[in-house]
Protein backbone atom coordinates (compact mmCIF):
# COMPACT_ATOMS: atom_id res chain seq x y z
CA UNK A 1 0.00 0.00 0.00
CA UNK A 2 1.33 3.38 -0.83
CA UNK A 3 0.32 6.87 -0.24
CA UNK A 4 2.15 9.54 -2.53
CA UNK A 5 2.99 12.11 -2.82
CA UNK A 6 3.93 12.46 1.03
CA UNK A 7 4.67 15.29 2.08
CA UNK A 8 1.79 16.94 -0.07
CA UNK A 9 1.30 20.37 -0.99
CA UNK A 10 -3.16 19.01 -2.36
CA UNK A 11 -3.68 15.72 -3.44
CA UNK A 12 -2.76 12.11 -2.95
CA UNK A 13 -3.04 9.14 -3.96
CA UNK A 14 -3.09 5.68 -2.96
CA UNK A 15 -2.06 2.76 -5.00
CA UNK A 16 -2.58 -1.02 -3.85
CA UNK A 17 -1.06 -3.28 -5.52
CA UNK A 18 -3.45 -6.74 -4.69
CA UNK A 19 -6.39 -5.58 -2.81
CA UNK A 20 -9.39 -3.28 -3.91
CA UNK A 21 -9.96 -0.44 -1.26
CA UNK A 22 -13.40 0.00 0.62
CA UNK A 23 -12.76 3.22 2.70
CA UNK A 24 -10.30 5.27 3.58
CA UNK A 25 -10.88 7.44 7.20
CA UNK A 26 -8.42 10.40 7.82
CA UNK A 27 -7.88 11.44 11.24
CA UNK A 28 -6.02 13.99 13.03
CA UNK A 29 -2.92 13.34 15.41
CA UNK A 30 -5.93 13.48 18.28
CA UNK A 31 -8.12 11.01 16.44
CA UNK A 32 -10.71 13.14 15.27
CA UNK A 33 -12.21 12.36 11.83
CA UNK A 34 -11.19 14.78 9.29
CA UNK A 35 -12.78 13.16 6.00
CA UNK A 36 -14.04 9.78 4.45
CA UNK A 37 -13.33 8.25 1.00
CA UNK A 38 -16.08 5.47 0.07
CA UNK A 39 -14.21 2.97 -2.81
CA UNK A 40 -11.41 5.38 -4.15
CA UNK A 41 -9.20 4.08 -7.02
CA UNK A 42 -6.05 4.72 -7.84
CA UNK A 43 -6.63 7.70 -9.95
CA UNK A 44 -9.21 9.76 -7.23
CA UNK A 45 -7.35 12.46 -6.49
CA UNK A 46 -8.08 13.00 -2.41
CA UNK A 47 -7.31 16.16 -0.39
CA UNK A 48 -7.40 17.08 2.94
CA UNK A 49 -7.75 21.00 3.35
CA UNK A 50 -5.91 21.67 6.78
CA UNK A 51 -1.81 21.50 7.19
CA UNK A 52 -0.66 19.35 9.31
CA UNK A 53 0.53 15.40 10.41
CA UNK A 54 -2.62 13.00 9.65
CA UNK A 55 -3.41 9.35 9.23
CA UNK A 56 -5.11 7.45 6.39
CA UNK A 57 -6.97 4.39 7.48
CA UNK A 58 -7.80 2.11 4.63
CA UNK A 59 -9.69 -0.61 4.96
CA UNK A 60 -9.34 -3.38 1.53
CA UNK A 61 -10.62 -6.47 1.03
CA UNK A 62 -7.77 -7.96 3.19
CA UNK A 63 -8.11 -5.77 6.35
CA UNK A 64 -7.00 -2.67 7.42
CA UNK A 65 -3.88 -0.48 6.74
CA UNK A 66 -2.71 2.65 8.32
CA UNK A 67 -0.55 4.97 7.06
CA UNK A 68 0.48 8.55 7.96
CA UNK A 69 0.70 11.61 5.55
CA UNK A 70 1.66 15.15 5.77
CA UNK A 71 0.15 17.84 4.36
CA UNK A 72 2.21 21.04 3.83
Amino acid sequence: MMVYPNPTNDMFFIKSQSADIQQVTVTDISGKIIAQFVRPTESTPLSIRQAGTFFLKIQNNEGVVVRKIVKL
